[in-house]
């Protein structure tokens, strides 16, 4: 009977967490950790505008940018000197990244928020809707 009751609270705490790993494993880029590096970013991007499917072609280094925290505080001028010319503008920019998702084959993006300051405040990975 004890081993019962410890398989179903072992599975309880399995199921209640399940949401809140898929949360995250799903707000990330899925692929290795690849080191930012400029010309390769901006070479890439060239990927994105060809027919069919990229792949993630940007999806390590968004998450290089991302955990290393490294845009945060930079001015608009030099996230687009070191990121080029993003898909959107306004207080929120957005970079392609590929078929990131990891679920389905969805595009990705990299999401560049600034504050009122026109410094970058968040940066983080989206999918991007019906894509």
């Amino acid at each position: 009977m004890r081993t019962f009751k410890f398989v179903i609270a072992n599975l309880a705490i399995v199921v209640a967490a399940a949401p809140v790993w898929l949360a995250w494993e799903f707000s990330r880029p899925v692929g290795p950790l690849e080191a930012f590096d400029k010309h390769t970013w901006l070479v890439r991007n060239f990927l994105l505008t060809e027919p069919g499917d990229p792949g993630c072609v940007r999806g390590g280094m968004a998450l290089d940018l991302i955990e290393r925290k490294f845009l945060i505080g930079n001015l608009a001028s030099d996230v687009t000197n070191l990121l080029g010319e993003p898909t959107g503008k306004g207080n929120t920019w957005t970079y392609g990244l590929g078929q990131c998702s990891g679920l389905g084959w969805y595009n990705s993006e990299l999401v560049v928020a600034f504050d009122r300051n026109s410094r970058v405040s968040t940066v983080s990975f989206a999918r991007v809707p019906g894509s």
